[in-house]
Formats: structure tokens, sequence, C-alpha cells
């Protein structure tokens, strides 16, 4: 993993739904969910896809390799902190969030969520954090870290079946 020099913005990709009216978010979950179970005789042709698009970072020549902590063997999901100051990652089984260091890669900070699990997304937005388990559940987190912290589960309409593997938020729709 390199470091990375310029803050990123979260992209937000494919599948936009309204799941959480209650909190009035639109997360967007990325999974090509309706794709997961068509056969390939029903996959979109791309022959017509752009050419055009440059992606801005050398994938294949890193400015930065950096040796990360054994406790981030098993992390799902990257995001950047709200406050620009961390990347959030969270661990794929044991409900650990952890703050990472974005220039380094060391662990800042941990905080613990929830039980066993199989967590696959992270996203910060307005001073909370939201989880995305694999069968589509989404957990808010707010008061982080303080003696109060509160986790609420909000269902979707997701099964194990779709093995949910990310989440992100669209600034720009919501």
């Amino acid at each position: 993993m390199g470091s990375i020099k310029s803050k990123p913005s979260v992209i937000s990709l494919s599948l936009l739904k309204s799941i959480m009216k209650n909190v009035g978010l639109l997360l967007a979950l990325l999974l090509p969910i309706l794709s997961c179970e068509n056969s390939p005789s029903q996959v979109r042709n791309t022959t017509n896809a752009r050419t055009d698009f440059k992606i801005p970072y050398q994938l294949d020549a890193p400015d930065t390799f950096f040796l990360l902590s054994h406790d981030l063997e098993e992390i799902s999901g990257l995001s950047m902190e709200a406050s620009n100051e961390n990347l959030l990652a969270v661990n794929d089984e044991e409900g650990i969030i952890f703050y990472l260091n974005y220039e380094t890669g060391k662990i800042e900070k941990q905080v613990n969520f929830g039980k066993m699990n199989d967590y696959e997304g992270v996203e910060a937005v307005a001073g909370k954090i939201f989880v995305t388990k694999s069968n589509g559940t989404i957990y808010e987190i707010s008061d982080i870290g303080r003696p109060l912290q509160l986790t609420e589960t909000h269902p979707t309409f997701l099964k194990s079946s779709n093995d949910v593997e990310g989440l992100a938020y669209d600034t720009h729709s919501n």
C-alpha cells in the first residue's frame, strides 16, 4: 500500500438506493447487485466502452510502500475520515474500526463497535461512521469511542447471497 500525497475524495460507484429514510442519507452499495445472478449471456456488451478515461494515479508505480501492522491483516473497506485526518478501515471479522495515518499506515486508534461478523465496507458521514455487513445490513455508529457510543442496526432489502463488498457515500447527491 502506498502513501497518499493528496487527500482523496470519495467516489460513489454504481447502484444508489435510499435505504435509510429516518437518517436521511443516501448510501451507495458498491456491488452490481443485479448482475450477481446473471448468466454470461445476460452480461452487457462493453465493446463501445470509453477508452479515453485515465486514472490519475500510477497504479504500477506507487510512490511509497510501508509495512502494515499484523492487526490490519483482516481489514475490509477503506474510507477517508470526515475530518480528512485519517483513513478508516473495518476489521472483516471482529467489529473493530481502525483509524490509520494516511501517510504512514500506522494505527492511530481503534474502536470496537460490534460482535464477530462479516463486515465489508466503512464510510464516515457527518460525525458518524457507517459499516456494512456482507448481507447488506448497515450499522450506524455515533458518539464514536465515547462511553455512550451507540451502534444502530439498519436492515436492508439485501441478503447474504448478494455478498455486499463495499459502501460509499455520494456527497454531491446528499
